[in-house]
C-alpha cells in the first residue's frame, strides 16, 4: 500500500505512537472506527510498518481493547520500549481515568 498520509480502509488513524526495529519503522496507532454501533465502543492499538513512509504494512491489532465495564476500553497514547526482547508499555492516561471513575463511585 503506497500513500503519503496513511489512513486504514476501515477507520481512522489516531495518536501515533513511533519506533524502530530491525531497519523498519513501526507506527503502533490508536484505531477508531467511529462507528460506535458497528464496531462498538473503545480503541485498540493498531500495528503499521515502512521503511520509507511512502510504503505500508499493515500487521494488524496488536494490543485490543478492553470491554465496556474493564478500565482499558480506551487505551489512549503511551509508548513502547523494547528491553532484552520484551516490549514494555506505558499508558498512564488510561490509569488516571480508571481511578478517577473508582473515587466518583464511591462518593
Amino acid at each position: 500500500m503506497s500513500k503519503l498520509f496513511y489512513k486504514p480502509e476501515d477507520g481512522w488513524l489516531a495518536d501515533v505512537i513511533p519506533f524502530y526495529e530491525d531497519g523498519e519503522f513501526k507506527l503502533l496507532y490508536l484505531k477508531d472506527w467511529r462507528d460506535r454501533e458497528g464496531h462498538g465502543e473503545g480503541t485498540p492499538w493498531f500495528l503499521l510498518g515502512t521503511r520509507d513512509f511512502i510504503h505500508y504494512k499493515e500487521y494488524g491489532e496488536v494490543l485490543p481493547r478492553g470491554a465496556v465495564s474493564e478500565q482499558d476500553l480506551y487505551i489512549y497514547t503511551g509508548c513502547v520500549l523494547k528491553k532484552d526482547g520484551l516490549y514494555h508499555i506505558s499508558i498512564p492516561a488510561t490509569i488516571f481515568i480508571f481511578r478517577q471513575r473508582a473515587r466518583r463511585s464511591r462518593q
